[in-house]
Order: structure tokens, then C-alpha cells, then sequence
């Protein structure tokens, strides 16, 4: 099976956007409390059918592309980011699923999480490819 880089430079650049945009979203949340607090918090629209379809298009597609890391390279790391990679995607279908129509208020923990998060995962994918070398 040839070396599923493709997937790995795709889910690379994933992660690496996420994780910077969690962190530029931290400094936003920063101004915007200062200056208009109440655009912290807004009300959700209703997930609809396209809504629904791209979302699980979306997280289809990214558990794809660690399945294919995990095939070519089986082993702890790959195990590891498969596994939290998947757990990620379910929980956030979910929430996103449970949550829509509700009222969003942003916080400062859900961004730290995402760029911790992210940037774990970052290390943990140029670990893998180190390892793949």
C-alpha cells in the first residue's frame, strides 16, 4: 500500500488551521468583551437537512483520513490519534446535533481546549510521519 500522504498533509493542514484559529479566536474573544460584550452570545440556527448532510459528510471524510494513517502505519501513536481523533468527531456531532436552535455563548475554556487540543494532535502527527520516514 503506498503512503497515504495525501491524508496526512490534508489532516495535517486541519489541525494547523484549527489550532490557529482557536488561538486568533482567544485574542477576538479578548477585544470583544471589552467593546461589545453581548457579541459573545447569540442564538443558533436550527440544523437543516444540508446543514445535517455537510456535517456528516465533513466528519465522515475526517475519520477517513485516520483510518487511512492507522492502516498504513498500525501501532500505538497511530492507535492513539485514531482513537482520540474519533472520540473528538463523535462528541461534536453530537453537541453540535443536541445544541442547535440554542442560544451560543462563547468562553475562554472551549478555545483553550481547542488549540491544546489541536496542538497535541499537531505533535502527535509530525511524530507519526517522523516515524513513517
Amino acid at each position: 500500500m503506498a503512503a497515504p500522504t495525501w491524508q496526512f498533509i490534508t489532516i495535517l493542514v486541519f489541525f494547523s488551521l484549527g489550532a490557529v484559529l482557536n488561538f486568533v479566536s482567544i485574542g477576538l474573544m479578548l477585544f470583544l468583551e471589552k467593546l461589545k460584550p453581548e457579541a459573545l452570545s447569540f442564538p443558533q440556527k436550527d440544523l437543516g437537512f444540508g446543514g445535517l448532510l455537510f456535517k456528516t459528510l465533513m466528519t465522515g471524510f475526517a475519520a477517513y483520513l485516520t483510518w487511512s494513517l492507522y492502516q498504513f502505519a498500525p501501532g500505538a501513536l497511530s492507535l492513539g490519534i485514531l482513537v482520540v481523533h474519533w472520540a473528538s468527531l463523535v462528541v461534536g456531532y453530537i453537541m453540535s446535533v443536541k445544541n442547535a436552535g440554542k442560544i451560543k455563548t462563547y468562553s475562554y475554556g472551549q478555545h483553550i481546549f481547542g488549540t491544546l487540543y489541536c496542538s497535541a494532535m499537531l505533535a502527535a502527527l509530525i511524530t507519526y510521519g517522523v516515524q513513517c520516514l
